[in-house]
């Protein structure tokens, strides 16, 4: 079965930060690079959801919402309701997602 797969504003704005950082510190190929492969692991989720893991410190909490995919040093964290996968955010793997989500108020 293949899931729909969808983006929420925050996703999209985390997505042009990272473009964004890149472009300015970087170059543009590398730009281009990190967010081709950000999308191309999130492609990959349509058929294998479920291969995320629960974030480290949202399951000692015990919520299990939300899962992760990890692309380079980017946590895509997501969740996944009936046949569709939601992006939720791309951040930082060094960050807290639970911090994050709280500040998103998304939890």
């Amino acid at each position: 079965m293949s899931y729909k797969v969808s983006f929420t504003q925050s996703a999209l704005n985390d997505l042009c930060t990272i473009n964004d950082y890149y472009l300015a510190q970087v170059s543009d190929k590398i730009a281009e690079n990190v967010i081709n492969k950000i999308q191309a692991s999130i492609r990959n989720l349509k058929d294998l959801p479920e291969r995320g893991t629960i974030p480290t410190e949202l399951s000692a909490s015990g919520m299990s919402r939300y899962r992760q995919i990890l692309s380079s040093v980017y946590r895509i964290i997501y969740r996944i309701e009936d046949n569709n996968i939601y992006i939720v955010m791309v951040i930082d793997g060094r960050r807290d997602v639970a911090t994050a989500l709280t500040r998103r108020q998304l939890m």
